[in-house]
């Protein structure tokens, strides 16, 4: 490792005396952030600061206060090298992703890596062993563990829990406000709209000078429960052009009423997964992006949110809460988010919302004649009807008769006999319901997509019917639904999950007098626990106690997969994929007579990384491969038989070396499972085993004898395995002069 010490600038140190606090600033380097507290992190929650060391490493790391070394870390993953401080004022601050640490601690480091024989150690101090002083040099900065070159700066209480460091001392400038990119809005279950659709949507903001916010063109028709997020990003002066930080905090209000805020202060470890539900899980997996959620979902405990009960910050769109969240009468509402940064920086954006719900059509009557048709229909929440009918298959209509300032009534009309004719209400949206005169054996195709808490079908027809299609459900009993024609031969149903229903769900279509069935796999996790399979059994997934938020609606299904030699079996995808959950135990029964049965693993299907390896426990009476997961997606069984490629040794085999203490260096590539453990990796020179540090990120290893070698003729071994334990080993041959 290269030190820069010798930094070309007179450093100032910050301070700031908010709070009372006068924190030595964590490292002599120009202050910037690249990342800031509370940010997403793949489903946890971002506990520091990092500060930004401008693509270098060696800038000394100092003592923010006097204390001492609490603990000291060295791993090839995660936080890397890292520092752990106790101050005397009972906080804990912690630098990571160190390059180096200073002598006095560097020592204990060595001398525990000796006699444990490898590179990661976990080391604890007593008070008395390695007292610090404020502004003293701990470590140096550096890219150990995930990550470029940076400092990772965590400030922690009493109680371990992380706090914001802005907040506490530590000044970085900053006279930038936030930038508002997008407002989302997401339909929270079956009877809610947003657009008269069912997916989230999202609204791209953009900046007017004049009224000095961010605002979208048009108005979003919401109906039912709707849950708000924000996209939105903060900058700092010294990084804005490369960093996009979360900001301190966001705030619901809806014409002018405040609804709902969220802070990032403070967090415990113990919460820090429901990240998933700070941030909104389900636009992010619908395709939208990552959005701030602006209300609070079931099983979040994070503190971010004052006294806001589970629930608030929902908006009720003409429907009555059920004692949590804001109601919002029919009709046009401002709907404004408040960004803020911890230096009071701030910006808004607004988004217009009108409530209001979508029309409906039920047909109550069609008498077809020689000469007319007589229709009679009963029509809700619109405000314009039409009677219309067509000559060349639905391509081209013509109004043979229409209402104004219609509401909820019953319309009828006697329209001369044509091939086809339609209803079209008209409203929040827009609704129809066509009839042909006659439709010869119509063929019928259905899907179903599903949803968190419900399911919809649609039916397709390869002509325009003669009458709607008839759909019922059948849970504790049967039940018909509700059918929305969506285009000339398209219709849907929606069918709401029911938790105190046992097993999948039947459906009925019938068109034409013909029958055609159709089954709603719903199978169910609660609070108390669950496990769902699939139809073969040779998938399941269950969860234990708490280990959903709320009762979650699943299934197991075969899918298709990218080809690759490596897959045993059959690939199966889990659903949902777009609800977030505490944690679910996988497993994939294996073929008995597989010749490698303990080289088997889970994996899953990355559509940028491919295939990655997910665990591979064991269990004995189910015959079966596990794992923990706390997503869903396309899973399968794959082999890894192949061993770890060992490549550009140095010193080469045949090479002269002068230095006694050379530098050996190895690169190792693993293509499936993985390299996971110190005792993985190993290097030996004459049959002295050496303290390798393994780069994972880099896929390089790399270590120094500890003793000088003598002149003359050394053997190099390195040996490495996979996780499946698969091994590799390369020997070379050198000489020292």
């Amino acid at each position: 490792m290269i030190y820069f010490c010798a930094i070309s600038f007179v450093f100032l140190f910050y301070t700031l005396s908010a709070s009372a606090e006068d924190y030595h600033w964590p490292m002599d380097a120009p202050p910037a952030l690249t990342s800031t507290f509370g940010e997403y992190r793949g489903g946890r929650l971002h506990a520091a600061i990092d500060l930004k060391t401008w693509g270098k490493e060696g800038y000394p790391v100092t003592a923010v206060a006097d204390g001492h070394v609490w603990r000291v870390r060295t791993s090839p993953w995660g936080y890397g090298r890292v520092v752990y401080v106790q101050l005397d004022n009972g906080r804990f601050a912690l630098w990571a992703h160190l390059s180096g640490f200073s002598k006095r601690i560097e020592q204990y480091v060595q001398q525990e890596q000796a006699r444990r024989g490898a590179y990661s150690v976990n080391l604890y101090f007593r008070p008395d062993q390695l007292p610090v002083k404020r502004g003293e040099i701990v470590g140096y900065s550096g890219s150990t563990g995930i990550g470029v070159p940076h400092l990772h700066f965590e400030m922690r209480d009493a109680d371990h829990r992380p706090i914001n460091p802005l907040l506490h001392g530590f000044d970085i400038e900053d006279a930038l406000p936030p930038t508002l990119q997008a407002i989302g809005l997401a339909p929270l279950d079956a009877d809610a709209r947003v657009n008269a659709g069912h997916n989230p949507a999202s609204y791209p903001l953009t900046w007017r000078a004049k009224e000095k916010q961010f605002t979208h063109p048009d108005t979003a028709v919401i109906w039912g429960r709707v849950g708000i997020g924000v996209k939105v990003f903060d900058r700092a002066n010294a990084s804005q052009l490369t960093n996009r930080l979360a900001p301190y905090r966001t705030r619901l209000l809806v014409d002018g009423k405040d609804v709902f805020q969220k802070t990032l202060g403070q967090f415990g470890y113990d919460v820090t997964r429901h990240g998933e539900l700070a941030y909104d899980f389900f636009m992010s997996r619908r395709g939208l992006g990552r959005f701030h959620s602006l209300y609070r979902k079931p099983g979040n405990h994070l503190p971010f949110y004052g006294d806001s009960e589970i629930g608030e910050g929902v908006l009720f769109a003409g429907t009555k809460p059920n004692g949590v969240g804001h109601e919002l009468a029919p009709g046009v509402h401002r709907v404004q988010v408040i960004a803020e940064d911890v230096k009071g920086n701030r910006a808004e954006a607004v988004l217009v919302v009108r409530v209001a719900k979508e029309p409906t059509i039920q047909t109550l009557k069609a008498v077809w004649s020689k000469k007319t048709v007589q229709v009679q229909a009963r029509v809700t929440d619109a405000h314009r009807v039409a009677f219309e009918q067509s000559v060349n298959g639905g391509k081209t209509w013509t109004i043979a008769k229409h209402w104004r300032d219609v509401q909820n009534t019953t319309v009828q009309h006697t329209l001369p006999r044509a091939p086809a004719f339609r209803i079209r209400a008209q409203g929040a949206g827009e609704a129809f319901q066509t009839f042909a005169a006659h439709s010869d054996s119509p063929q019928i195709t259905s899907e179903v997509l599903y949803f968190p808490t419900f399911a919809l079908v649609r039916i397709k027809a390869d002509q325009m019917l003669t009458a709607r299609p008839k759909v019922r459900a059948r849970f504790s009993k049967s039940q018909g639904l509700a059918v929305r024609q969506t285009d000339l031969q398209t219709y849907e149903a929606l069918i709401a999950f029911d938790e105190k229903h046992t097993g999948d769900i039947e459906v009925q279509i019938e068109v034409n007098g013909q029958t055609h069935p159709l089954r709603i796999i719903q199978q169910t996790a609660t609070k108390q626990g669950g496990e769902i399979r699939s139809d073969d059994g040779m998938a399941r997934a269950r969860f234990g106690k708490e280990g959903v938020y709320e009762t979650l609606y699943g299934r197991i299904v075969p899918d298709t997969l990218p080809t690759d030699e490596r897959v045993v079996g059959t690939a199966y995808r889990l659903m949902p994929e777009d609800v977030a959950f505490q944690e679910a135990e996988i497993a994939f029964v294996y073929p008995r007579d597989h010749p490698d049965v303990d080289k088997l693993g889970i994996y899953k299907w990355n559509e940028r990384k491919g295939w990655i390896f997910v665990d591979m426990g064991r269990d004995s009476t189910l015959g079966a491969v596990t794992g923990k997961v706390k997503h869903f997606g396309l899973f399968a069984l794959l082999i890894d038989n192949v061993p770890p490629k060992i490549s550009n040794v140095f010193p080469p085999h045949g090479a002269v070396l002068s230095s006694r203490r050379p530098k050996v260096v190895a690169d190792v590539k693993d293509r499936s499972s993985g390299i996971w453990r110190d005792e993985d990796i190993a290097m030996r020179i004459d049959n002295e085993a050496l303290i390798v540090e393994y780069d994972p990120e880099e896929n390089r290893m790399v270590a120094r004898p500890r003793t000088p070698l003598t002149p003359g003729s050394h053997q190099l071994e390195i040996v490495v395995r996979d996780i499946s334990g698969n091994e590799s080993r390369r020997t070379t041959t050198f000489r020292i002069k």
